[in-house]
């Protein structure tokens, strides 16, 4: 091989010595940066003749307008009837059982009430006593 390499302009080691397959120029495997420790399998391609990577600029933020169809609205509304039924259903457990607590408390305080009274009221033969002088 009568090939010098690019970076070090030397025709000696022809073992390490890289072609490139875009301009046939020679390259050690050593004088590369980063050295390569070993010749690479398929093509290779020095620094001038590798493809350019597209440098890719970063993405504008942007706000999202998200549309809805008719059958995310209906969906929505189905969900939120579901919720009201529920919350409703809570609430009449609720209301039963609060209203079954107050007509027990109501009966007690009658039945208390319904005692005093019996209490507070005198014997028919002095009513009728009492009557008499009013």
């Amino acid at each position: 091989m009568n090939t010098r390499c690019r970076i070090c302009k030397r025709k000696n080691d022809p073992e390490s010595m890289l072609l490139c397959d875009g301009c046939n120029r020679g390259h050690h495997t050593y004088c590369l940066k980063p050295k390569l420790k070993s010749i690479p399998e398929g093509d290779w391609y020095c620094k001038e003749c590798k493809p350019k990577k597209r440098v890719m600029s970063p993405k504008k933020k942007t706000r999202r307008v998200f549309s809805h169809t008719e059958e995310e609205e209906e969906e929505e509304e189905e969900e939120k009837e579901e919720e009201e039924d529920t919350q409703d259903e809570t609430l009449e457990e609720e209301n039963k059982d609060s209203e079954e607590e107050q007509s027990d408390e109501e009966e007690e305080e009658n039945a208390h009430d319904d005692e005093d009274n019996e209490e507070d009221k005198p014997d028919g033969d002095v009513c009728s006593f009492l009557a008499c002088y009013w």
